[in-house]
């Protein structure tokens, strides 16, 4: 018999998620939250017109969203699919149903080093010379610092987990089964492999919609209590949550409560993202929805996705970038989407726009510091959010088996 209550710090897109998967298993669950919105970096952006865009590539995943949350009448399934484009000596290389840079290449892994650890430096080594120092390249891009510096996990939010080759995806498939440094480097697509692609969910009618939407449903509402505008500072979590019966969960910013838990501060390094939502007259290419990550070393667009929302059909791009006038961004995208064997027609010149701050990628100390952090929270009561780890899946899934020793 576990505690009857929790205590969630935050109603992003992982909060809520989490709170909706252990709604069996507590009789009160609190969640905590700074703003009046719901869903965090989960949410829409809108131009002039009022017309609505996703901000960034967002999508929820079928193997974490609860599974009365599926079956709500504002969210539609499809099948995740993806594309890379990666820019190789001046060329474009444009690989289907693999999400992470692909390249031309002869060799695979450099024989000189078989040992892959924590520092990004370390893991780049291990591929051909060329291909790490165009990885290398790309990186700086985004954050122009010392790649010694960085955490091998900074390689998640970057989408280069793995890499993948233009041809050979036979060849390559055998040898990741022979040798495991092989298959932690590199990967084929899912298609060749005949794997499943896997069910995610999009909503009908914009983020903000279907959280209000799941959040009012009566298997969550008769559980959950959402405080919003709640002002969270290091007096209130001192004060006020330290005294709350229960358990605590922290899914907001991290950098207050490792301010709190530890003696460190975190290098917070980060980039500015700047997102474009545009209107479509005519695509042609992939069904829809398809995302296609770009990898170039002079190429600002890092992203773009194509999805259908409100009964038009959209596009929201992800630049580091920003450009002067709406003809340029549009230029822009028709010809970096060409390249990836995708026509466009647009005659719609409001484009919406919106500029966030991304605090991942992580360096190496920061990694030991949240990793401490997590620590000594599980020392005071407190759950075990992941803050080290950027993928939503991962965080969820390390956070539900805690929870798993809990029954009401």
């Amino acid at each position: 018999m576990g505690p009857s209550d929790i205590q969630i710090v935050g109603a992003g897109s992982l909060g809520l998620i989490f709170a909706g998967n252990i709604l069996d298993k507590f009789h009160k669950i609190e969640i905590f939250e700074s703003s009046n919105s719901l869903g965090g970096i989960a949410r829409d952006f809108y131009n002039s017109e009022g017309s609505k865009f996703f901000l960034g590539c967002q999508y929820l995943q079928s193997s974490y969203l609860p599974k009365w949350a599926t079956d709500l009448n504002n969210i539609q399934h499809f099948e995740h699919r993806y594309a890379s484009l990666t820019e190789q000596n001046g060329k474009w290389n444009y690989k289907l149903d693999f999400a992470g840079p692909a390249f031309v290449t002869g060799e695979i892994v450099n024989q000189l080093n078989r040992t892959c650890k924590n520092a990004l430096e370390d893991r780049l080594s291990l591929y051909p010379r060329e291909i790490s120092r165009i990885l290398q390249s790309h990186i700086k891009k985004f954050l122009p610092v010392d790649i010694r510096l960085l955490h091998v996990s900074s390689l998640v939010s970057l989408g280069m987990t793995r890499i993948s080759t233009m041809s050979g995806d036979k060849e390559l498939a055998i040898l990741k089964k022979k040798d495991a440094l092989v298959d932690n480097l590199y990967g084929v697509s899912k298609d060749f492999l005949g794997m499943n692609f896997e069910t995610s969910y999009i909503p009908k009618f914009g983020y903000s919609k279907y959280w209000e939407t799941y959040t009012t449903q009566p298997i969550f509402e008769h559980k959950v209590n959402i405080k919003r505008k709640y002002k969270i500072d290091k007096k209130t979590i001192r004060e006020t949550m330290s005294s709350l019966t229960g358990i605590k969960i922290w899914c907001a910013d991290p950098r207050q409560i490792v301010g709190l838990t530890t003696d460190k501060k975190l290098d917070s390094l980060s980039y500015m993202v700047h997102s474009y939502g545009i209107r479509l007259d005519f695509y042609s290419g992939p069904k829809l929805p398809f995302y296609v990550n770009i990898y170039g070393t002079a190429e600002p667009l890092i992203r773009f996705y194509f999805y259908e929302l409100d009964s038009e059909i959209k596009v929201s791009i992800d630049s580091l970038k920003k450009y002067d006038s709406s003809s340029e961004i549009i230029a822009e995208l028709k010809k970096i989407a060409a390249e990836a064997h995708i026509s466009l027609k647009i005659q719609c010149q409001d484009v919406a726009y919106e500029r966030t701050r991304r605090y991942f990628p992580i360096s190496q100390n920061d990694h030991d510091t949240l990793t401490q952090c997590s620590i000594n929270l599980e020392s005071s009561n407190w759950l075990d959010s992941a803050m080290y780890n950027f993928d939503r899946k991962s965080r969820l899934d390390i956070m539900l088996d805690q929870i798993s020793r809990y029954s009401i």
